[in-house]
C-alpha cells in the first residue's frame, strides 16, 4: 500500500515538473523551444555579442495574454 502510494505521488510531482501551458489557436510564427532560446543565447555570448530575444505577445484561452519567444539575434557590444 505504501509503495503504491509513494509510485502515485511521485508521478504526480513529475508530471507536474514537466507541464508547460498550452497555447491554443496558435497559428503564427513557429515559437523557439527552450533549449533552441538556451543555444541562441550561448552562441551569442561565445562570440562576444549581446544577445536579444524577440518575443510576440499570444493570447490563451482565459484572455490572458503570454509572450512567446520567437527568434534570437545578436548584437554588438557597446563599449
Amino acid at each position: 500500500m505504501r509503495t503504491k502510494f509513494l509510485i502515485v505521488i511521485s508521478s504526480i510531482f513529475i508530471t507536474a515538473c514537466s507541464s508547460s501551458p498550452k497555447l491554443v489557436n496558435y497559428n503564427s510564427v513557429e515559437k523557439l523551444d527552450r533549449q533552441e532560446l538556451i543555444n541562441g543565447i550561448n552562441d551569442c555570448k561565445d562570440n562576444d555579442l549581446k544577445p536579444y530575444v524577440s518575443y510576440t505577445v499570444v493570447r490563451l484561452q482565459n484572455s490572458s495574454k503570454i509572450l512567446v519567444p520567437v527568434d534570437v539575434f545578436c548584437q554588438p557590444i557597446r563599449k
